[in-house]
C-alpha cells in the first residue's frame, strides 16, 4: 500500500497528465487488495474450524474411525484437503496430527487410570496392542509398561 500511495503521491508532484486513470488504477488495485485479504481471512477461518473439528473428533476417542479418509468424509472434504489444512495449521500431516494426539492420550491415561495397556490400546482405536506398543516406544523413547512405571504416581 505504501508502494501504490507513494506513486500516487510522486505522480501529483510531476503534475502527470494521466493522473486521473493511476488514481483509478490505483484504487482499484487498493480494492482486489482488500478484497484478497478479505477472502483470504474468511479461508483461514474456515480452514481453522475444521482444523479444530478434526482435533475434536481424534479427541473423543471415535474408534469407530479408522481411517484417514473417514475422517475426511466425517469432515466433508477430501484426505488432499485435511493434509492440506492440517500441514498449514500444525506444520504436521493430519495423520501424524492423529497419532500425535492419540498417544498424548495414552500418556494421560497410562498415568491417571486404572485401564491395561490392552484397554488404553483397544480404547484409541489400535486393533493391536503390540502395533500400539511399538508406536508408543518409538515416541515415547519407553514401553507403555516402563512408562506407566516411571511415571505413575
Amino acid at each position: 500500500l505504501r508502494l501504490v500511495f507513494g506513486n500516487l503521491i510522486k505522480d501529483c508532484k510531476l503534475n502527470n497528465d494521466d493522473l486521473q486513470h493511476k488514481i483509478m488504477t490505483s484504487i482499484q488495485y487498493f480494492y482486489s487488495l482488500i478484497a484478497d485479504k478479505i477472502h483470504d481471512e474468511a479461508f483461514t477461518s474456515k480452514n481453522t474450524a475444521i482444523f479444530r473439528q478434526f482435533k475434536e473428533l481424534i479427541l473423543t476417542n471415535d474408534s469407530k474411525i479408522q481411517s484417514m479418509g473417514k475422517y475426511a468424509d466425517t469432515l466433508h472434504i477430501s484426505t488432499a484437503v485435511l493434509n492440506i489444512i492440517c500441514q498449514n495449521l500444525s506444520g504436521i500431516s493430519a495423520k501424524q496430527l492423529l497419532l500425535d494426539l492419540k498417544l498424548t492420550e495414552a500418556k494421560r491415561l497410562l498415568l491417571y487410570s486404572k485401564l491395561n495397556i490392552n484397554e488404553i490400546s483397544f480404547q484409541l482405536g489400535f486393533e493391536d496392542s503390540s502395533y500400539f506398543a511399538r508406536i508408543f516406544k518409538k515416541k515415547a523413547l519407553l514401553s507403555p509398561s516402563l512408562f506407566q512405571r516411571k511415571y505413575r504416581k
